[in-house]
């Protein structure tokens, strides 16, 4: 079954994904998202409330409010992460060899054109970083 003893949602895993890399408002996630900032500010919620996410204030300006993850929060997303694995591998080990090529080289195209760029998205993190909720 794909059902996680976690109960995460694909837009919590991701937002994990997102803040395990920097700490950043829900303005910024929900635009990296492309969900309106009501319900990214739901989700975040969500999240803090299962004790997977923190809100932070910024020492230099109170009304910054950034969200990181708690360790909960990566034990979860480690422990989610590794059954997603164990689940694809699962569906790929019957493949013979031509076909995991295949497969491989699918992924390698998926990548190029879903992967962001990583300095993009670090200017999009920082434009909204001083921004308020």
């Amino acid at each position: 079954a794909r059902l996680s003893e976690h109960n995460v949602a694909p837009v919590h895993f991701r937002i994990l994904q997102m803040l395990a890399h920097t700490d950043c408002n829900v303005s910024a996630i929900a635009e990296r998202q492309g969900v309106s900032l009501p319900s990214m500010s739901a989700t975040a919620q969500t999240l803090v409330d299962r004790g997977w996410l923190k809100r932070k204030r910024s020492p230099e300006d109170r009304r910054v409010v950034k969200l990181t993850v708690t360790t909960e929060g990566r034990r979860v997303m480690t422990s989610e992460h590794d059954r997603l694995l164990d689940w694809m591998a699962a569906r790929l080990e019957p493949l013979s060899s031509e076909e995991l090529a295949a497969v491989e080289r699918g992924m390698d195209i998926l990548q190029k054109i879903f992967e962001p760029d990583p300095i993009a998205v670090e200017k999009e993190i920082n434009h909204h970083s001083t921004e308020f909720i």
